[in-house]
């Protein structure tokens, strides 16, 4: 009895000797020969027959394989590595695939197409705040647009201009007709924004990123200033030393020696005076800096709501005292940074409304229901500073502090009560947008695809980055919701969607289009 032991090769080889070779006997060589049977052979004759006859579709269906890999190795290497074309190449090349410069564009053209340009709000009440910006390559304007509470890109546009008129048709496209209650639109103090908004009827929120750069940099420019005139106070003090070398080196002082000692000393006393000053003034610029910062917190130290008219007069005072610092530039800023005000404490109004809301909500008639939303606002602030200081020991303290406060809290209404207050607080505290820095996060992410094209970038491409961008986890966040999941998850509320980017690219863009 023979048994077969040859691979898949072989019996295709010894599949073709039997088609080749009908000759009397030959069959019972060619089992003698490869040691099988002779009702093998001809099993092996049939299936190489079957082959044959089926090559052609053997031939597509690699083909079209290899077409996949070799697509799914550019549209990789562009988002992930932020490959060149060349680079794209080379790396298809060495994977033994043919592939052109040519070639590589119009796979990443294909891909962007399928893709929209922009993402409308869904039909709800969630979405409260979109944050808008500009980046740019040269000279070329690109728009951007993000939900600021999941980091969904909703847009990014390669505009002529950033004029009104452009970002109203933008904004007309990602609203589709929908525009959910309390809708407010964050952005920098851009004239044209402001006016496109109006225009819109949305609420504007001025953004404190670039409501503290208008006095951040100056700031920096009075510690350059007080730096500069350290700096003559140690010159000073070398020219004394110089003069009165000179005049101890003297066997008959003169009275221009001493003259020369004398202005040297008076010259240490006017730089001295001159460094106090600045030192002065850049202490007190910081000063009144931080201070203005505490208008812009929810709760004071004991829990109570920060009103708006108390945070307005808080920021009026503090760009009083700021105009009595007497530099030029410093002045200039501060005149902006209280111009500003009314646009950047709008969210305070608007969220003060709804923090009344839920308190008034409140069931529980047995307990004083203001201590225990103080107790939870007092429990909320120390765990978010906690989160956004960078010395452990602040951390620390916030962290422990926000523990006691709990403690307190879980006996007097019970561990699963104070989990309810302190979630119905943070919905509703997560609705406010003060900074757009999630936007600069995307700029910033976008600059090395602008970067690589040299002013080729197109809409298709852009498209496919957004699609990338939106569809990244985040590794890490201060708000612990976020973590582990992707703004498209968060946005569309699908965290139970665990694709890849790649196969929700396949699977719903791709082959529905094949």
């Amino acid at each position: 009895m023979f048994t077969s032991t040859h691979s898949l090769p072989q019996v295709f080889k010894i599949g073709l000797l039997m088609l080749g070779n009908r000759q009397h006997g030959s069959v019972g060589s060619i089992a003698l020969r490869y040691g099988i049977c002779r009702s093998s052979c001809y099993n092996y004759m049939s299936w190489a027959d079957h082959v044959l006859n089926n090559l052609h579709l053997l031939k597509q269906a690699s083909r079209a394989s290899l077409l996949v890999d070799k697509e799914q190795v550019i549209a990789r290497q562009y988002l992930m590595h932020r490959s060149s074309v060349r680079n794209i190449c080379e790396e298809v090349r060495h994977r033994g695939m043919g592939i052109s410069k040519g070639e590589v564009s119009a796979t990443l053209h294909k891909y962007g197409s399928l893709l929209p340009v922009f993402d409308t709000l869904p039909n709800d009440d969630i979405i409260c705040c979109l944050v808008i910006d500009e980046t740019f390559q040269g000279n070329n304007p690109y728009l951007v647009t993000i939900d600021s509470r999941t980091g969904y890109t909703l847009c990014i546009a390669k505009a002529d201009n950033r004029k009104s008129e452009t970002w109203s048709f933008y904004l007309e496209q990602i609203l589709a007709g929908n525009k959910p209650e309390g809708l407010s639109i964050s952005a920098d103090f851009a004239t044209q924004i402001q006016s496109c908004l109006k225009g819109l009827d949305i609420v504007f929120h001025g953004d404190l990123f670039h409501y503290f750069r208008l006095v951040g940099k100056e700031l920096i420019g009075l510690w350059c200033k007080f730096v500069k005139s350290f700096g003559r106070v140690e010159e000073a003090h070398k020219t004394v030393a110089n003069a009165q070398k000179m005049l101890n080196e003297q066997l008959i002082p003169t009275s221009k020696h001493h003259q020369a000692v004398k202005k040297a000393e008076n010259g240490l006393a006017e730089a001295y005076e001159q460094a106090t000053l600045a030192m002065q003034h850049y202490d007190d610029a910081r000063y009144l800096l931080s201070e203005s910062k505490k208008a812009f917190d929810y709760f004071d130290n004991n829990g109570t709501w920060i009103e708006h008219q108390q945070a307005q007069e808080h920021l009026q005072t503090i760009c009083c005292l700021g105009k009595e610092i007497p530099n030029t530039k410093w002045q200039k800023a501060i005149a902006s940074f209280q111009k500003y005000i009314p646009a950047v404490t709008q969210y305070i109004a608007d969220i003060a409304t709804k923090v009344k809301q839920l308190t008034e909500q409140s069931t529980d008639q047995s307990k004083p229901t203001d201590f225990l939303w103080r107790v939870v606002s007092l429990i909320y602030n120390h765990r978010r500073k906690a989160n956004c200081c960078k010395q452990y020991a602040h951390q620390r303290y916030h962290q422990q502090q926000a523990n006691e406060w709990q403690v307190l809290l879980n006996e007097q209404i019970g561990e699963q009560k104070t989990q309810e207050m302190l979630a119905q607080l943070s919905s509703v505290l997560a609705q406010a947008n003060r900074s757009s820095s999630m936007i600069e996060t995307i700029n910033s992410r976008l600059k090395p695809y602008l970067k690589g094209v040299r002013g080729q970038m197109n809409q298709e491409r852009l498209n496919l980055i957004r699609f990338y961008l939106n569809h990244q986890p985040y590794e890490r966040s201060r708000v612990a919701e976020r973590k582990g999941f992707s703004p498209y998850q968060l946005f569309y509320q699908k965290q139970d969607d665990k694709r890849d980017w790649y196969t929700i690219l396949s699977e719903d863009y791709i082959n529905k289009r094949a």
